[in-house]
């Protein structure tokens, strides 16, 4: 989320950890600390410990129109490399409301567990979002928080989302900005 070492992730992600880790794409390891959490919302703020991450995704200035693509990463999708990330590209559906009444982008996508706390960006590698999950009666559907609403949470917190134009490609970005985060619980996972 920012170039300072603040990740942004989904608060399930981070639920009952012990202990957290890092993990950059090019194999740096960091201890994450917890800033703050958000059940309701389903949004985590962390600090990585060490070297910064390599850079933060920038707000997209407009939501993108219904059908364009969207694009995320996850991990632990390949049962047999547990450690690739792996980019998912799928199609914005709209804006939705949450069963908790907060509003949500939908998108859709066949997500995975270890897509959770992914960021959602626009085709032009821009943040619309982080996502929170998928529509259980529905696999196709991932659910997404809007940027404008991590904004203002973050806001709480003294922190802010870039604003500079963002240049590129999603895939490029995802690359760049995405980090996998371990948890080791009390109950060893």
């Amino acid at each position: 989320m920012s170039p300072d070492g603040f990740i942004l992730t989904s608060a399930h992600v981070i639920a009952g950890c012990q202990q957290i880790s890092t993990w950059q794409a090019d194999g740096t390891e960091s201890r994450g600390y917890i800033i703050a959490a958000d059940r309701r919302r389903d949004l985590a703020l962390l600090w990585a410990d060490g070297r910064p991450v390599h850079g933060s995704a920038a707000v997209a200035p407009d939501v993108p129109q219904a059908g364009e693509p969207v694009f995320t990463l996850g991990f632990g999708t390949i049962a047999t490399q547990p450690l690739a990330p792996v980019v998912i590209e799928g199609a914005l559906i709209g804006p939705g409301t949450a069963q908790t009444g907060d509003r949500v982008l939908v998108i859709r996508a066949r997500l995975h567990a270890g897509h959770s706390g992914g960021a959602l960006l626009a085709g032009d590698g821009s943040l619309l979002g982080v996502i929170v999950g998928r529509d259980e009666e529905n696999k196709d559907l991932g659910i997404a928080i809007p940027r404008d609403e991590i904004e203002a949470w973050l806001a709480a917190y003294g922190i802010s989302l870039s604003n500079r134009n963002s240049a590129g490609d999603a895939r490029a970005t995802l690359g760049m900005i995405s980090v996998l985060i371990q948890c080791a619980r009390r109950d060893g996972l």
